[in-house]
């Protein structure tokens, strides 16, 4: 502990051990929400929970990305000593949000009135509890964007924390009493529990006058954002689309273990980038040149090189260990399953500099990149289910080769900015970039040997090795990756 203290600010290894492990709980409070509402309510009614929260998340794009500015704003505002911007930037975050919100469950609550007859029971009651999440979460959510940008770590996974024991409890009653419609009520509940508490380990957004001017200002701002967020949803969440649209919704529900695998491996790539995220925005706010944020993002991209595929590996061993232990319903989930996680390795590597292109205002360039992975998704999707054959199999494989394609193209715009040329982008994405691709390769051998599907077989033990020796001999350049130097000034604030 004296050496990691006397190398790295002692600032960040508190906030980054907090969030890593608030986040952790959280997550780990969500995935075992989803394996018990998963065991007792089966693949068809899992499918039919799924579908609803499909709209959810994509109402939750209803306020054109304004409630995302602040995330920005807010820190830029505080490096550079200006605080009543900063409140200013919170409370038309908070009310720009809110609104929109309210509008979207206005619009499928009308849907779900004149959609009445046709619509089934279970449906219907999925929709209009909808329309109470959608609302309550958008302000919950909002509340946590703020909580980051002061970079109050400890009430912001206390929050989340808080909202995943909530979930959990709830959730589980209400399938255990009502199957799915009782997991409907719950979740509406829960949401509506974790606004109240936001409330108070936030606190109330400063309210003044609402000037359209500042609106429209905002709106300008939050329009990127929006459309690059949503395509990045699109981006990971693609496949729940194409799984009913090319398969059915209780191919959706076999799925769902695959997305909770993939979540799991993701927590602390969500944390590195929670933790550094806020900082590399002040300290970009502060000095506006492109070194002084370098270190903060290619030290986490380095960290991350080495902790992914060690997770990756991890989940690729025992998580269908636990399908088979615990979701025998979902053993056809262990071959997609291992597949996307190839996938994750890239996309958990691409957080590293999740945040740079927002620092520099220049996110706008990753949107044609963006398109373009989703579409290279949406053809893959079709070419490997119609064509070949390969069911939810193939919506992983989709999956993770755009997840490696995107990984490319937005790690080479970085660098771009960054002033490097492509040869020096092309050896640094190879330098970090290989243990997926060797995941991939034992992968390839196990889908050529038909053992893609065992849950103890000789890719496995590869994989074992692989990331035992990768852990022994680079467990310190993972810590010094993924930390920034005593020298980012910014970091004991």
């Amino acid at each position: 502990m004296h050496a990691l203290a006397s190398l790295f600010p002692e600032r960040f290894l508190r906030d980054l051990s907090v969030q890593t492990s608030g986040t952790y709980v959280s997550t780990a409070l969500q995935l075992v929400r989803g394996i018990l509402i998963a065991r007792l309510l089966g693949p068809a009614s899992l499918g039919v929970y799924s579908f609803v929260n499909i709209f959810i998340s994509y109402s939750s794009y209803a306020d054109f990305g304004m409630g995302r500015v602040p995330s920005r704003e807010i820190p830029l505002a505080l490096g550079a000593g200006d605080s009543e911007k900063a409140e200013e930037w919170r409370w038309y975050g908070a009310f720009a949000t809110t609104a929109c919100a309210l509008l979207a469950a206005a619009a499928i609550a009308a849907y779900v009135a004149i959609a009445w007859d046709s619509l089934d029971a279970t449906l219907r009651i999925g929709l209009l509890t909808a329309c109470v999440v959608i609302v309550t979460s958008a302000f919950a959510v909002e509340q946590q964007v703020v909580l980051r940008a002061y970079q109050y770590f400890g009430r912001l996974n206390a929050l989340v924390v808080f909202t995943a024991v909530v979930s959990l409890v709830a959730g589980v009653a209400g399938a255990w009493i009502a199957g799915v419609r009782g997991v409907f009520i719950s979740q509406a509940v829960a949401y509506l529990l974790a606004a109240v508490v936001s409330l108070v380990l936030a606190g109330r957004p400063r309210p003044s006058r609402v000037r359209l001017g500042f609106m429209w200002l905002m709106l300008k701002a939050g329009i990127p954002y929006a459309v690059i967020n949503l395509v990045g949803y699109n981006l990971i969440n693609i496949d729940q689309i194409m799984l009913v649209a090319l398969l059915s919704q209780e191919a959706l529900g076999v799925y769902m273990p695959v997305l909770y695998a993939g979540s799991a491996v993701a927590i602390f790539p969500n944390a590195v980038v929670v933790a550094t995220g806020s900082r590399l925005i002040r300290r970009f706010g502060e000095f506006r040149t492109m070194e002084s944020i370098a270190g903060l993002t290619w030290r986490p991209v380095k960290g991350l090189s080495v902790s992914m595929p060690i997770l990756c590996a991890l989940a690729w061993i025992f998580a269908p260990l636990g399908i088979v232990w615990v979701l025998p319903e979902y053993v056809d989930a262990i071959p997609p399953l291992r597949i996307y996680l190839v996938g994750v390795f890239f996309l958990g590597l691409n957080m590293g500099t999740g945040s740079t292109l927002y620092a520099i205002n220049k996110h706008m360039f990753d949107i044609p990149i963006v398109l373009g992975c989703i579409a290279l998704n949406v053809i893959l999707d079709i070419v490997f289910v119609n064509q070949l054959g390969f069911g939810i199999a193939g919506i992983a494989m989709g999956s993770a080769f755009t997840y490696c394609a995107y990984w490319l193209g937005h790690t080479a715009l970085v660098h771009r900015f960054f002033g490097h040329g492509w040869k020096r982008a092309a050896w640094s994405c190879l330098a970090t970039g290989w243990p997926g691709f060797a995941l991939a390769a034992v992968t390839v051998l196990a889908w050529i040997t038909d053992s893609l599907d065992n849950t103890v077989d000789l890719a496995g033990v590869l994989v074992v090795i692989a990331a035992s020796v990768l852990f022994a001999f680079r467990w310190r350049d993972a810590l010094r990756g993924a930390l920034p130097r005593r020298d980012d000034k910014d970091s004991r604030r």
